[in-house]
């Protein structure tokens, strides 16, 4: 007889873009999209890839860094995923991705910071975004990936850029902890409780 394993997971509201996402990638439903005035920017833009740091990444991977945008060039003005203007300076990481994973990023900042991930170094290239933290499926790939902190409007400052890693899909052993079910007896309710669980599907496409 085969058995089929179910997984039950909280999922992320996936956020509402200009354009559809070439990534697959969520954010908090807790996190509010901003309410701000509509622009038009400038198609095309080049951000600082020449001068930006090289971060490579794994399923393994947790740094927290400390940055500021206010000495930062300011080379975008916006970007195709949003309509709003992003005419602060931006600081900007190359990510090297060797293998498919999953990336939570989470920005904390006083002044008024954004997050864009971009597939190449061209603001129409934008992946994924939010003004506070998103979780996004990285397929491995030779060139690197481009993750930007965005000021919105002339918005500059420090800020925080928590970045953990996660393995792409469920893990290996998501079965072994699995409840049985006798699909002969119906109907049947099963109590459950997440509290304390593991965390064991990030994301999904």
């Amino acid at each position: 007889m085969n058995k089929i394993c179910f997984v039950l997971t909280c999922t992320l509201a996936i956020a509402t873009l200009a354009h559809a996402s070439p990534l697959p990638f969520a954010v908090p439903k807790d996190v509010p999209e901003p309410d701000r005035p509509a622009y038009r920017a400038e198609r095309g833009a080049v951000p600082d890839c020449v001068g930006a740091a090289t971060l490579t990444i794994d399923p393994a991977y947790i740094d927290t860094l400390f940055g500021d945008t206010t000495d930062a060039p300011s080379l975008v003005d916006g970007y195709d995923c949003v309509n709003w203007q992003e005419t602060g300076p931006e600081t900007v990481y190359m990510l090297t991705v060797e293998q498919d994973m999953n990336l939570h990023a989470r920005l904390v900042a006083d002044v008024d910071l954004d997050l864009f991930l971009l597939t190449d170094c061209d603001s129409d290239s934008c992946a994924a975004w939010h003004t506070g933290e998103f979780l996004v499926s990285l397929p491995a790939r030779d060139d690197p990936y481009v993750l930007i902190v965005e000021g919105y409007l002339d918005a500059a400052g420090p800020f925080e850029l928590q970045l953990t890693g996660y393995g792409a899909g469920p893990a290996a052993d998501v079965c072994s902890g699995a409840t049985p079910v006798d699909c002969s007896v119906s109907p049947t309710v099963y109590p459950g409780d997440l509290y304390a669980r593991p965390n064991a599907l990030l994301a999904d496409d």
